[in-house]
């Protein structure tokens, strides 16, 4: 089977829901923290079926969330200055504490870093695990 792409309709392409900023995928999570308090101040929808935590979250300081020391708390921040200043976005690894999320759930994260509206951003996906490439 062939593909003609003279037959594609493509003039609805910028209405497919990728296409809209800031917008999360289903597996993804985003939290918008307050860059000077630390605190949670926005999250996607989908952040409350990753953590078995009574009561809303919004309000609470992103980094008791996590299972790091303090050397990657400042990691995190140093990353996030760098993104900040250089306007564009950087990866990082997130662990959260394991008694805090939920038993079907991951706890390592692939994540980016960046700013917005003031605001320190990290999306998240869960950390898969890659096959060795075979040549």
């Amino acid at each position: 089977m062939t593909l003609d792409v003279d037959k594609l309709a493509f003039e609805h392409c910028e209405d497919e829901p990728i296409h809209i900023p800031e917008s999360i995928q289903s597996y993804g999570y985003l939290f918008a923290i307050n860059q000077e308090n630390h605190r949670i101040e926005i999250i996607s929808e989908n952040v409350i079926d990753l953590f078995n935590l009574q009561g809303d979250i919004v309000g609470t300081d992103f980094f008791a969330l996590l299972d790091e020391d303090q050397e990657g708390v400042d990691f995190i921040l140093e990353t996030y200055q760098r993104a900040r200043n250089r306007k564009t976005r950087l990866p990082i690894k997130i662990k959260f504490k394991e008694t805090l999320i939920r038993q079907l759930s991951d706890r390592d994260f692939f994540a980016v870093i960046y700013n917005s509206a003031d605001r320190l951003i990290i999306e998240l996906e869960p950390a898969a695990k890659f096959r060795k490439a075979y040549t």
